[in-house]
């Protein structure tokens, strides 16, 4: 009998929307995904619908970072890919200056 190989992937996606506290699209805001472990970086901007893709990114831990201005910049750890997955992550943006969790 032939052996039946399973191929598996290594790579995954993030997706989302960036929107500000009424719900509307942030155009154009950096969007960055950091692998902890590499510290090779990802990045994208988000379209005129405030959605973001980053593909391909390799499988562990990842941070992920948007900024656009005169929003505060936001900060999601504890990100895991594991496999051939996308995970969808909306960010909800908040004015003025600094970080948010």
């Amino acid at each position: 009998l032939p052996l039946l190989s399973l191929a598996q992937t290594t790579l995954g996606t993030l997706t989302g929307r960036v929107t500000d506290p009424s719900d509307a699209a942030i155009v154009s805001a950096t969007v960055k995904a950091t692998n902890t472990g590499t510290r090779l970086e990802f990045r994208t901007t988000t379209t005129s619908a405030g959605n973001y893709v980053l593909p391909q990114l390799p499988l562990g831990a990842y941070e992920l970072t948007v900024e656009a201005p005169g929003f505060r910049k936001a900060l999601r750890k504890g990100i895991e890919i594991n496999g051939a997955q996308t995970l969808n992550l909306e960010i909800r943006r908040e004015g003025g200056k600094g970080q948010e969790p």
